[in-house]
């Protein structure tokens, strides 16, 4: 129904409001400060005790009751731990959802740069290998050597050990004819 009070206003809760301490209103009806509420029209004592955060005021906690001089000093000492309490436990609520917010954030951050690492990983695969296509396909070069009774030789073609260590990742050990052949490929960046 839009019922307000004002910080700052004249009432229990506007004055609580504004300077950050209880406020008790012992008998309403002589009590210039209070203001009558229509939904709680039997109130004859009020009390309002500030929720803080750290010194900013956040909210009130509002009591009332239809006795006047209702709240003994101990009464209010207790609801002053309360409040206090209170206002602690929305402290950490906040601060927990910015704590989830930035996690969130983070998570998302996080995932974007994995996934540009990975395209950049993948460019520069595609890019080495198209480099040592363009070079292979261009090149008159001897594209590896062949050890022969103590002698490196240049080989333009691969032998078939060579050719299955490329495919399949593995260095080859073999006899080919009446030589024994070892075959290791050589891997740059995933090519």
């Amino acid at each position: 129904r839009g019922h307000r009070l004002a910080v700052g206003s004249r009432s229990v809760i506007g004055q609580a409001t504004q300077r950050g301490r209880t406020i008790y209103a012992t008998d309403t009806s002589l009590d210039p400060m209070h203001r009558a509420n229509e939904f709680l029209p039997g109130t004859r004592s009020e009390l309002a005790l500030p929720l803080l955060d750290g010194s900013r005021v956040i909210g009130i906690l509002d009591v009332q009751s239809a006795e006047p001089k209702a709240f003994s000093s101990k009464d209010i000492e207790t609801l002053e731990i309360m409040s206090s309490l209170i206002g602690v436990a929305i402290r950490n609520a906040r601060l927990f959802e910015q704590i989830e917010s930035s996690l969130t954030e983070n998570r998302t951050l996080y995932d974007q740069a994995q996934n540009s690492l990975h395209e950049v990983e993948r460019l520069n695969r595609q890019i080495t290998g198209q480099a040592w296509q363009d070079f292979l396909s261009t090149s008159e070069r001897d594209y590896g050597v062949t050890l022969v009774g103590g002698e490196l030789q240049r080989a333009a073609t691969w032998s078939p050990a060579l050719t299955q260590a490329v495919r399949d990742g593995q260095p080859q050990v073999r006899q080919e004819g009446d030589s024994p052949v070892i075959a290791v490929p050589l891997d740059m960046r995933g090519q």
